[in-house]
C-alpha cells in the first residue's frame, strides 16, 4: 500500500507541474480509490472499537496459569483451558507473546505482566511444550 501511495503522490506532483485535462481524467480513478481506502479503513477501526466496548468479557483483568497440562486462562465472565498439543506455535515479540491455536487465531500475552525471571521461565516452558508444526 505504501508504494501505491508513493505512486499517487508522484502522479499528483506531475499533475501540479504540468496540469492537463487528459492527465486529470486519467488519474481521477486512482485518487478515488485512495480516498475510498481511507474511508473504509476509518469505518473498520470504528467498528473494532465499538465491538470491544460492547464486549464485557474483554474488559478487566485476566489471569493465566501455566502447568504441565497446558494454559488455563481466566477472565471476567469466562475461562478457557487449552492443552499444549492444541498450540501450533508461539511467537515472541518485543512487548508480547503470541500463542497460536490456528494459523490465523492467536492469544496475546503482554510481557509487561511478567518480571525478567518469569519471562525466562516462560520462554523455557514454551520451548519445551510447543513445537512448531
Amino acid at each position: 500500500m505504501t508504494s501505491f501511495l508513493l505512486l499517487a503522490g508522484a502522479v499528483l506532483v506531475l499533475l501540479l507541474i504540468r496540469p492537463t485535462v487528459q492527465m486529470a481524467q486519467n488519474v481521477a480513478p486512482l485518487f478515488v480509490l485512495v480516498l475510498l481506502y481511507f474511508v473504509l479503513l476509518g469505518l473498520s477501526r470504528r467498528a473494532i472499537a465499538r465491538q470491544f466496548a460492547q464486549q464485557p468479557g474483554a474488559h478487566g483483568p485476566r489471569m493465566l496459569l501455566l502447568d504441565a497440562a497446558g494454559a488455563h486462562w481466566r477472565w471476567n465472565g469466562g475461562s478457557s483451558d487449552i492443552g499444549w498439543k492444541n498450540y501450533i506455535r508461539t511467537v515472541e515479540g518485543k512487548n508480547h507473546f503470541l500463542f497460536y491455536i490456528s494459523p490465523v487465531n492467536f492469544i496475546i500475552l503482554p510481557k509487561r505482566a511478567f518480571d525478567e525471571q518469569q519471562i525466562n521461565e516462560l520462554q523455557s516452558l514454551l520451548s519445551q511444550q510447543i513445537h512448531s508444526r
